[in-house]
């Protein structure tokens, strides 16, 4: 049977034995989909992320990246763009993927490479001049160094006016028409909507629902009226 390129299976983390960060938390993702992650705060996503990334353990269940564990000699496969900022403001965009390329032991064709991708590769100037929309591409531009397989992202969107909105939305297909597999972490549900093939719910640590975009869409018209259908569940529940 074929296996899927990210593997997600019945995943649960406690903290501090009484606060269950995730429970049973299963799905499966092709390579080359993008993926998001829609929940509010506290729902879980932060954690699942972080056990995605080989940050943290989870205390049952397991995740297999193209049949491998995080962090089981596949650090280059799996790249991340947190929500903060991680950039030199007053270094140049290739100033700041030089930093990049010497952590990760990469040649500088890589930053020719990467610049070129997130259209940046003619950009001069100090990074603390630059758009929120640009800042955003070159830290997308960074997490693409060293070719990974796949691509972890807290907030894309978060804070940028609707042209650097447009901007990433573009650079996050380019991703995955490249073949990267782009998980979307994420409270703007209609740029998710936007920009994901699937979307799961996370909902109290629990994935309430996970399902292609189209299915949204065909039952509830927007993903918007899809999350709070399952949002209003939790709720009601005595």
């Amino acid at each position: 049977m074929k296996q899927s390129f990210l593997q997600i299976e019945d995943i649960t983390k406690v903290y501090d034995k009484r606060i269950t960060a995730l429970s049973g938390v299963s799905f499966q993702v092709d390579r080359g989909q993008v993926v998001g992650l829609v929940g509010p705060n506290g729902s879980g996503k932060s954690t699942l992320i972080k056990i995605l990334l080989g940050l943290v353990n989870a205390d049952k269940g397991q995740v297999y990246i193209h049949h491998e564990k995080p962090g089981e000699d596949n650090s280059r496969k799996v790249s991340a763009v947190l929500e903060y900022e991680t950039l030199f403001p007053f270094f140049t965009a290739r100033e700041n993927l030089k930093i990049t390329a010497l952590t990760k032991d990469l040649p500088k064709e890589e930053i020719d490479r990467v610049l070129k991708f997130a259209g940046l590769d003619k950009r001069k100037g100090k990074v603390k001049k630059f758009s929120l929309g640009m800042r955003r591409r070159l830290m997308i531009a960074a997490a693409l160094m060293g070719d990974p397989e796949l691509i972890i992202m807290d907030e894309p969107t978060n804070g940028l006016d609707q042209i650097a909105i447009g901007e990433v939305k573009t650079l996050i297909r380019k991703l995955a028409d490249s073949g990267i597999t782009v998980i979307v972490a994420s409270h703007a549900l209609h740029d998710v909507e936007k920009i994901c093939s699937h979307v799961g719910f996370l909902l109290n640590g629990e994935l309430k629902a996970y399902k292609p975009m189209d299915s949204y869409i065909t039952q509830y018209e927007t993903l918007d009226n899809a999350f709070h259908h399952y949002a209003s569940k939790i709720t009601q529940t005595p």
